[in-house]
């Protein structure tokens, strides 16, 4: 806008003109900016996006009631009045807005700090510091309206061997596409963690132990049938799962996993790459 100023003869010789559009183009601006905020759903940031949206578009419409002033004659309302309104208006704006920003900024990190907190850095995937908190929610569910709840516990077979032959770089690439390959089948309120190592768990909210064992095969179908193409590398890869579902209001978190846990190891024993089930809490024996 600024070079146009000099290049076309209707700004240049218009002051008033090149206000005009500036004004208008401000006012484009302020007013897409705004609703971009508005309509982000950023986790822990929509009250403070929102609250710097608010500013934007309530200074773009006092730009518009500026432009209207000058464009249409006979409203209700003088230039002078609508300059010293757009005047104290930009003032309040800069201040505001800036303080805005400021917060929604500060907030910005403390989201990415927490998400940093939740997630394994390697893979992406919840890690175990937020399992606690996540499986606490959904039992709450289960013991207060019935829902079911399942639990599949899976460890990568031989892993060790693949650190050992081919080195950790590979291993940890093999790690990344477990966890993409997994996010594959995992849908909905389903959460999958990086539980420790190799070992991976997942929560089935809504699903009895029979649809578990239908997702722990797909799973374990997904990371079986198609060999891992890493660093030049074919690997064969295959996982054992043991499924359990939660028995509500009479089980503990860690008896729940521990059940999963001893279900895990039995698909170990029995040869590997294979489901397992939880023996029901009445039955379950030591190994």
């Amino acid at each position: 806008l600024f070079v146009a100023g000099f290049v076309l003869d209707p700004l240049r010789e218009n002051s008033s003109l090149r206000v005009l559009v500036f004004a208008a183009l401000h006012m484009l601006l302020l007013g897409w900016a705004g609703l971009l905020l508005w309509c982000s759903e950023r986790a822990g940031m929509r009250i403070f996006q929102r609250m710097a949206a608010v500013l934007l578009l309530g200074f773009s419409a006092v730009m518009a009631l500026r432009s209207l002033a000058a464009l249409v004659p006979g409203v209700p309302f003088t230039q002078g009045d609508v300059q010293t309104v757009a005047f104290l208006a930009a003032m309040v704006f800069g201040f505001l807005l800036t303080m805005a920003f400021a917060v929604m900024m500060f907030r910005e990190k403390q989201v990415e700090l927490a998400d940093l907190a939740e997630r394994d850095p390697l893979t992406g995937m919840n890690n175990r510091l937020s399992l606690d908190e996540i499986a606490g929610t959904y039992m709450q569910r289960a013991d207060r309206h019935g829902q079911e709840l399942s639990v599949l516990l899976f460890d990568l077979d031989h892993f060790k061997q693949i650190n050992d032959k081919f080195g950790h770089q590979v291993g940890d690439r093999v790690l990344t596409e477990v966890a993409h390959r997994i996010s594959r089948v995992v849908r909905g309120d389903d959460v999958a963690f990086r539980f420790g190592g190799e070992e991976f768990l997942a929560l089935l909210p809504g699903a009895g132990l029979d649809q578990a064992e239908e997702v722990a095969e797909r799973l374990r179908s997904v990371l079986s049938q198609a060999p891992f193409e890493i660093a030049g590398h074919r690997l064969v890869l295959t996982a054992s799962f043991g499924v359990v579902q939660y028995q509500a209001r009479g089980e503990s978190w860690e008896d729940c996993i521990r059940r999963a846990d001893e279900a895990l190891y039995r698909a170990k024993r029995g040869g590997r790459d294979q489901v397992s089930r939880a023996l029901p809490v009445s039955v379950v024996m030591p190994l």
